[in-house]
């Protein structure tokens, strides 16, 4: 059942009841009158509760949270004030979700959905109320003083209060003043100083009257308001939310990231269902929370390369919700509609600012998504060294099967094979390393067969160039293809030059894998760029590479071997393995591996290991048919010379092991599509 509490001046108590995951949550907020929610969830065996201070508030939620069985539960939350942290409560399981801090904002209500236990939460935002205590800076104070400079004053001091720059009454220290015919001391309010004064008396100063002027500096004051602009801790420049403001909740992202890594959306039978950004900080992946509402829908994920690729605009399209969006990077254009713009009914918009990046994003959201804004900030002035290979969106048709040899070292061979009205299938051969990994057919072979080519040792694709064409009766297909060598060799064209062109080409790069959609034809090619200076990652020369468990169904994927391995992921679906990635090492260079399968909004679980004196030994698990349907990995564990990972995924169907005495696992291959289907490792001799 899904539950809102609303949008409130501040939470005052929140009361937890919880074990190995999150029962209940019952919030008591302050507004006019104190309100306490329902309770969310059922009652648990341990309970827990804490109330905030009138001045705090809570400004950020970590959660984590895992499938059990049929349903999504939450395993554990944190609660961070603007003084300090609650939590965790429960165990940390499962992938993580987290409410980030958002500059000058307080987590002001919670939201989700619950049965016996509580299944989903996400947060609504709201300001931090202005005003508070500042401190002052220089005051000025006047002194008088009689016979003695005795005086008094009064000193003004310039404080900073919550939002801005105010101003408040300071008490500073003591002043001194002179005065003809005696000498006196005064003490003035607001200041410490020195007064001068004229007055009659002996020497001393003993019946003289001085009147003197003191400076004071140090005041304190208290009540500073100020105003000011909508400044965050990263200096980002934030562009207003546009589309519909005034539906749904307001939501923000906050602006404390290097960029944007995955975006996740669906659309639905009326417009843009939700939108979920992952980002990335000093090298560390930020999963953010889903601002609108999962359902029935066409849900699309698109991955940006980063730092390579980076977002420079967004385009849209409203009525009283979202109807597309175009997000804009310096390579590619993802969309994600369910209607085309109408302009006599739909509002356009464009977030940009020239010279400068996306890095966050805020908006409004409820059934749908209402509105979307955007943090910038400017680009870098230095090229960074790439860490994945570029994935350049794929030319072509919308039809057919999609398919993904990956990236890897280099293309050994090209096979392309021609039909009556375009390129019928495409095949090719890849190096990682000193081994040779053999990709699939896309598209169907015709009686023609395939013409080929193969590249020295030395030699690799700096370009490919291509035309596609809707012909009558038949869908969009690759029509032509030609391909270009960094020894300035020509092959093709294959096929029929027509159509629309297109061309693969970056200087400094060379290509080094392909994907795309296919049936009868193929109907689309994409390309993998690499820097052309890039050092193959060769595998170890003593590895060995142990045979994979599971079906031959999906795509190929191979990572080769290297020195050890950092960290696992594994990223769990609703049958079995979703994906998988893999951080390696190689002669101390970190070496991030690409993502196998398709994840899905309940991200990934992580293993770290404590490289280099920590390695892989072992890897078991479990593979089975689903609704006979090709069996896929629905289990995977590790074993460490130091531990044992807890099991990703539900073991069922038939058991599998990796292992030989001696060696341990320096590298992983497979085949995937949606699901993982098929999983087997590389080894190495253990060296001390």
């Amino acid at each position: 059942m899904s539950w809102d509490d609303g949008s409130h001046a501040k939470v005052k108590k929140v009361q937890l009841t919880f074990d190995e995951i999150i029962y209940s949550i019952q919030v008591t907020y302050d507004g006019a009158t104190a309100l306490q929610s329902q309770l969310r969830g059922s009652v648990g065996p341990k309970s827990a509760e804490f109330t905030l201070a009138p001045d705090e508030y809570i400004t950020a939620l970590s959660a984590y949270g895992k499938s059990l069985s049929t349903q999504e539960v939450i395993t554990a939350l944190t609660f961070t004030t603007n003084k300090t942290s609650y939590g965790p409560y429960g165990t940390k399981s499962g992938f993580q979700i987290s409410a980030p801090e958002a500059t000058g904002k307080q987590i002001s209500g919670f939201l989700g959905t619950s049965g016996n236990v509580i299944n989903t939460i996400d947060v609504h935002y709201s300001p931090i109320p202005t005003g508070g205590t500042g401190t002052g800076g220089t005051g000025t104070g006047t002194g008088t003083g009689t016979g003695t400079g005795t005086g008094t004053g009064t000193g003004t001091g310039t404080g900073t209060g919550t939002g801005g720059t105010g101003t408040g009454t300071g008490t500073g220290g003591t002043g001194t003043g002179t005065g003809t015919g005696g000498t006196g001391t005064g003490t003035g309010t607001g200041g410490t100083g020195t007064g001068t004064g004229t007055g009659t008396g002996t020497g001393t100063g003993t019946g003289g009257t001085g009147t003197g002027t003191g400076t004071g500096t140090g005041g304190t004051g208290t009540g500073g308001t100020g105003t000011g602009g909508t400044g965050t801790g990263s200096g980002a420049q934030k562009l207003e939310a546009q589309g519909n403001n005034a539906g749904g909740t307001s939501w923000d992202d906050g602006s404390d990231y290097d960029g944007v890594t995955k975006i996740y959306a669906s659309s639905g039978r009326d417009g843009i269902q939700y939108v979920k950004f992952d980002y990335v900080k000093g090298g560390v992946t930020k999963q953010g929370v889903l601002h609108g509402r999962q359902a029935r829908g066409n849900p699309q994920e698109f991955v940006i390369n980063h730092p390579d690729e980076y977002l420079v605009s967004v385009e849209g399209w409203y009525e009283t919700v979202m109807l597309g969006i175009q997000f804009k990077t310096n390579l590619n254009t993802y969309e994600i509609k369910m209607y085309d713009f109408t302009p006599s009914t739909d509002t356009k918009f464009t977030l940009q600012v020239q010279d400068k990046k996306i890095i966050g994003f805020h908006g409004f959201a409820g059934e749908y998504l209402n509105s979307i804004g955007a943090y910038f900030v400017p680009k870098s002035s230095t090229t960074p060294v790439p860490s994945t290979p570029l994935k350049l969106t794929a030319e072509g048709g919308e039809t057919g099967t999609v398919w993904d040899d990956g990236s890897h070292d280099d293309v050994k061979k090209v096979y392309v094979g021609q039909g009556q009205d375009g390129v019928a299938a495409v095949k090719f051969e890849y190096k990682n390393g000193s081994q040779v990994v053999f990709g699939d057919e896309r598209g169907t072979r015709t009686l023609l067969g395939f013409e080929e080519f193969e590249l020295e040792s030395d030699e690799y694709i700096t370009s490919v160039e291509g035309y596609y064409e809707k012909n009558f009766g038949v869908d969009t297909v690759v029509t032509t293809l030609i391909f270009k060598t960094s020894k300035n060799k020509t092959a093709g064209p294959f096929g029929i030059v027509s159509g629309t062109k297109f061309e693969f080409k970056k200087e400094g790069y060379k290509i080094t894998g392909f994907h795309g959609r296919a049936g009868e034809y193929v109907n689309a090619i994409g390309a993998y760029l690499a820097p052309s200076g890039t050092t193959p990652l060769t595998p170890a020369t003593q590895s060995q590479k142990l045979e994979g468990a599971g079906s031959e169904a999906g795509t190929l994927w191979d990572d080769g071997a290297f020195d050890g391995v950092r960290k696992v992921s594994v990223g769990q679906a609703q049958d079995g393995i979703g994906a998988v990635s893999f951080v390696y090492d190689k002669a101390g260079q970190v070496v991030e591996g690409k993502e196998h399968g398709k994840p899905t909004l309940l991200g990934f679980e992580e293993f770290e290991l404590d490289y280099p004196s920590e390695y892989i030994t072992a890897v078991d698990g479990t593979y089975d048919a689903i609704f006979g349907n090709e069996p896929i990995v629905n289990m995977l564990r590790f074993t460490t010379n130091k531990r044992v990972s807890i099991p990703f995924g539900i073991g069922a169907g038939t058991a599998f092991e990796f292992k030989k005495d001696g060696q341990k696992i320096v590298g992983f291959h497979g085949r995937a599509g949606d699901l993982l289907h098929k999983f087997g490792v590389h080894v190495a001799p253990i060296t001390k």
